[in-house]
């Protein structure tokens, strides 16, 4: 059964050719009917426009001329001899002054003119409580309410009291009447402009006397006026009429709007409306004209028809074109197919996807392949190398295993050189000291010829390098490897900002001694102690040929031990520094310098046994100190860690010993200088006894007793004398000598110092 031949290519020839076509016709009848549309709406909303500006016009004028009468009422004297409306609001309402009011309320009656459609006018007076309602004088100052006309008094009344509060001295508002009947209410403050009025005057018109000023086809659109604050004061629907917009999203925008008139199309109700509007800077009201879309569009349904109608013919005529175009193109692509996919299953995809799929797949298998390829000889040769290092390698297969990983053969000589970061300059978290290892690397495999060395390796946190001489090099393997390692320490320095110390073994030329090479190496990293950052240490130039006579300084660490008794951290950590430099300085070899160290922190920690005590409730770490001696030789470093771990410690559990131990020391002293008085008596013999220094106890008996142990062991002794020269017939030498006074010329001044008296005119004076 004969397959039919996918004909993907045939159909987005097909398609494209299609859409090359019938894209300009759909884009030029698209723009020719939203030509159309847009001609029509640029009439209709220029329609809007102006009879928006002649609605706002007409209410304007209407509103202007209420605005301009009643002013003219305020500030037009009320009687013949020049009483102004602020005056009268001064006047009491009584029979004296009835003539006056009687003209105010003719004044009042002349503005309602019937062309406006003035209905009532209304006065008020704050300071002397009455008030003018529908041409009447109402006293409403205790004014008692009996029926429902002074109900409706006293409201009218605390309505246009409350219209002070506004803060505006003239305004409109819409306002509602007892009969539910709507009212435009012109309110102003009486004089004008003033912050505090006598009174206030409100006009009245009807509602319906606005509405008649607005046009507008009400069945397509609505006009309507919103005040200030969102509320519909005049419409075409009269539902709306005080209805609040400050919700609606037009109205919103049309607040943002800085303009005085424009328009805009918003969504209401799933319904497209074109919104129009003009701000009155009279009284800040919007005059605002909606109009649905749709109604807009109706004129255009005609010139839409016709236009489907001639694009529809242009593009069948466009497929019919296109179908026999694309079809004669791939003819060619088909015949290509069937000859590759003859012995192969049909795919899912087109011809040439297939085709391109074929040839990517080659591309990629082959690129792929290569890559694992070079990741298992770098891992290949990462594990061989590690393995030479260690001495795991048969030396009779090694030449043979270097060119099976095409690593470099036949050199003359070799050694192996191992780098270490420096951690006092390292500015990276411990967690990112593997990545720095790692970056290192990387940066070997761009600074070194990998025709001198092997791949570097990372063990025991260091890098390990095998460099090798070849036959035919110009240099020496000792020049170029240094060379190489200066290079390598500033390109580390320059881009990862780390310092690294570098340790090169001695050159061998048998692969038998690499193990050795390796243990050189790092053993060269040991004495760098004497030397500054960032060295490059050779073991043939630092480790010493003769082997010099090292003495430990057990002079210094006694000084130390007895700083770290008597509490003095600043000597202490001075003894420390001075010690740690002399074993630096002397302890030529690294055997020397590490026996030197485990012996210091061995002695350290003896402290506190021989006291009784387990280092471990002293020392939270006290571990050896096996990293510090192995990893770190610098002199600051290494005193800072046996000050932080060590010292300071054993400072702090010395203190606390003391503290527990001095209250007895006091009484120990004065018990033994009252059983020994006549003895020999010394702060040292004390000292031995309590296995404290003399300074600390002479201090400690001071602070207790108040004096010095000499003067209480003195005046103790010119006490026995006294009683024994009351109390015996002892003669004055032999009281001397029992008193342990060398002579009894010493015993008269002391006693004589202390008493005032010598010691026979005491024994006279007491007898």
């Amino acid at each position: 059964m004969i397959k039919l031949v996918p004909r993907s290519f045939f159909n987005k020839m097909l398609i494209i050719s299609c859409l090359i076509g019938v894209f300009p016709i759909l884009l030029l009848g698209y723009l020719s009917f939203h030509k159309s549309a847009s001609v029509l709406q640029e009439e209709l909303t220029a329609s809007n426009k102006l009879i928006l500006q002649q609605n706002k016009a007409r209410v304007e004028s209407v509103l202007k001329t209420v605005d301009t009468l009643t002013t003219q009422t305020i500030i037009t004297p009320v009687t013949t001899n020049a009483i102004s409306m602020q005056s009268v609001l001064d006047l009491p309402f009584d029979y004296e002054n009835r003539e006056v009011f009687e003209k105010l309320i003719i004044s009042l009656v002349q503005i309602q003119v019937f062309e406006l459609g003035i209905t009532d006018i209304k006065l008020v007076s704050y300071n002397e409580d009455w008030l003018v309602d529908s041409g009447a004088v109402y006293k409403m100052k205790n004014r008692v309410r009996v029926d429902k006309h002074d109900d409706l008094l006293s409201e009218i009344y605390h309505e246009l009291t409350l219209a002070s509060a506004t803060g505006k001295s003239s305004y409109w508002k819409l306002d509602f009447e007892e009969n539910g009947k709507s009212i435009i209410q012109l309110n102003k403050n009486i004089p004008l402009n003033s912050n505090h009025p006598y009174g206030l005057i409100s006009v009245h018109i009807p509602l319906t006397e606005l509405n008649k000023q607005l046009s507008g086809d009400s069945s397509s659109d609505n006009t309507f006026v919103v005040d200030s604050n969102g509320q519909v004061v005049s419409s075409l629907i009269q539902s709306d009429v005080g209805s609040l917009v400050t919700e609606q999203a037009y109205f919103k925008e049309i607040q943002l709007i800085d303009q005085l008139e424009g328009y805009f199309i918003d969504t209401i109700d799933n319904k497209e409306l074109l919104i129009q509007f003009n701000k009155a800077q009279y009284n800040d009201w919007i005059y605002i004209s909606v109009t649905p879309i749709k109604e807009l569009m109706n004129k255009s349904k005609n010139i839409k028809f016709y236009t489907i109608i001639s694009v529809s013919i242009l593009i069948l005529l466009v497929i019919a074109t296109s179908y026999f175009f694309s079809n004669h193109m791939s003819s060619p692509i088909r015949r290509l197919y069937r000859s590759i996919t003859k012995h192969q299953g049909e795919p899912d995809h087109n011809e040439i996807h297939f085709i391109s799929d074929h040839l990517s797949e080659l591309t990629t298998s082959k690129h792929q392949l290569k890559v694992q390829m070079n990741q298992l000889y770098k891992q290949a040769q990462e594990f061989f190398v590690i393995k030479l290092l260690l001495g795991h390698v048969n030396t009779s297969t090694i030449d043979e295993q270097l060119e099976k990983l095409y690593l470099p053969v036949n050199w003359e000589t070799w050694s192996i050189v191992s780098l270490q970061i420096d951690r006092q300059e390292l500015q990276y978290s411990a967690q990112d000291y593997d990545l720095m290892l790692f970056a290192i690397c990387n940066i070997i495999d761009e600074t070194i010829d990998k025709a001198y060395t092997l791949p570097p390796v990372i063990n025991n946190q260091m890098i390990h390098l095998i460099m090798g001489s070849p036959l035919e090099s110009p240099v020496s393997l000792k020049i170029y490897s240094y060379n190489a390692m200066v290079q390598l320490q500033y390109n580390i320095k320059s881009f990862l900002k780390l310092a690294v110390n570098i340790g090169i073994s001695r050159e061998h030329h048998d692969w038998i001694y690499t193990s050795l090479a390796y243990d050189e190496s790092i053993h060269a990293l040991y004495y760098r102690a004497r030397l500054e950052d960032e060295s490059i240490l050779s073991i043939e130039e630092v480790e010493p040929h003769n082997s010099e006579l090292f003495r430990y300084p057990k002079e210094l660490e006694n000084q130390l031990i007895e700083s770290i008794k008597l509490l003095d951290e600043e000597h202490a950590e001075a003894k420390l520094e001075e010690l740690l430099k002399h074993i630096c300085s002397f302890a030529n070899h690294h055997s020397d310098y590490q026996h030197a160290m485990n012996r210091l922190f061995n002695n350290l920690t003896g402290i506190i046994q021989d006291a009784g005590e387990s280092i471990s409730m002293v020392l939270e770490q006290h571990r050896l100190p096996l990293y510090m001696l192995e990893s770190s030789h610098l002199v600051d470093e290494t005193k800072q860690w046996l000050i932080v771990h060590l010292v300071k410690p054993l400072i702090v559990w010395n203190r606390k010993k003391i503290q527990k131990s001095e209250i007895n020391i006091s009484q120990f002293v004065t018990l033994e200088i009252m059983e020994r008085y006549d003895q020999d008596l010394s702060i040292e013999y004390f000292a031995s006894q309590l296995n404290y220094h003399p300074s600390y106890i002479s201090r400690v008996f001071k602070k207790d007793v108040g004096v010095s142990f000499s003067d209480y062991l003195s005046n103790y002794r010119i006490e026995k004398a006294k009683y024994m020269l009351r109390h015996t017939n002892m003669k004055i030498a032999d009281i001397a000598e029992k008193l342990r006074y060398s002579t009894a010329s010493n015993f008269n001044r002391q006693f004589k110092k202390v008493v005032q008296l010598t010691p026979s005119r005491y024994r006279e004076q007491e007898d």
